[in-house]
This record gives C-alpha cells, sequence and structure tokens, in this order.
C-alpha cells in the first residue's frame, strides 16, 4: 500500500513562515513593553500589584469552585432520581405520604376498635 503524503506548495510554506514570523514579532514587542513597564515600578507597586491579582484569582476561583459544586450536585441529584426510577425504588415523599396514610388509617382502625369494644360492654 502506498501512502499518500500531502504536500505544501512553496508559497504555501513561504506564506506560513510570514505569519509565524509577524506572530513571532508581535509577542516579542508584547514582552518588550511589560518588561519595561515592570522595571518602570517600584517593587512596593509591583507587590501591591501581585496581592491585588493573586486576590481576584483567588476570588474567581471561589467563584468557579462555587458553580462547580452546585453542577455537581445537581448532576448528582439527577442521576439518583434516574437510579432509583429504573430500581423501581420509593423517593422520599412516596415514603412521606405513605407514612401518613398509614398513620390515618391505624387512627381509623382504633375508632372502630373503641366503638367495637363498647358495644361489646
Amino acid at each position: 500500500m502506498a501512502k499518500t503524503i500531502a504536500r505544501l506548495s512553496l508559497d504555501d510554506v513561504t506564506a506560513s513562515v510570514k505569519r509565524a514570523r509577524k506572530e513571532g514579532e508581535k509577542l516579542v514587542g508584547r514582552l518588550q513593553k511589560d518588561a519595561r513597564d515592570l522595571v518602570g515600578k517600584r517593587p512596593l507597586e509591583l507587590l501591591d500589584d501581585a496581592r491585588k491579582r493573586a486576590r481576584e484569582v483567588a476570588k474567581e476561583l471561589d467563584q468557579q469552585r462555587t458553580q462547580l459544586s452546585k453542577t455537581f450536585a445537581q448532576r448528582l441529584g439527577t442521576l439518583a432520581d434516574e437510579l432509583r426510577k429504573r430500581l423501581g425504588a420509593s423517593s422520599a415523599q412516596d415514603v412521606d405520604a405513605l407514612t401518613r396514610r398509614v398513620a390515618e388509617l391505624e387512627r381509623q382502625v382504633d375508632a372502630i376498635t373503641k366503638k367495637a369494644a363498647q358495644a361489646a360492654a
């Protein structure tokens, strides 16, 4: 089996190299500007700036953690409901409703038993 190799034309390669060079020059320019800005700042300004950025990042991470926790809890609840339905198990609400119904029936049976006992006496 012969493998086919995609070949680029010389013009395509030249264009790619030029794009890469322009992007590299932009990156170097940004790095130089950032370095000049840092050199011009006093150490205390740099420290304050770093602390400010660290607080912002910590706040953002905390917000993301909170959102992830909520999403995880919701998905876990959905999966648990799905599993409960597949297994045919009753939900807590179903059990509570049945418990209330049984309690009501017990009260009715007790009332009937008391009336029967009074009638027999």
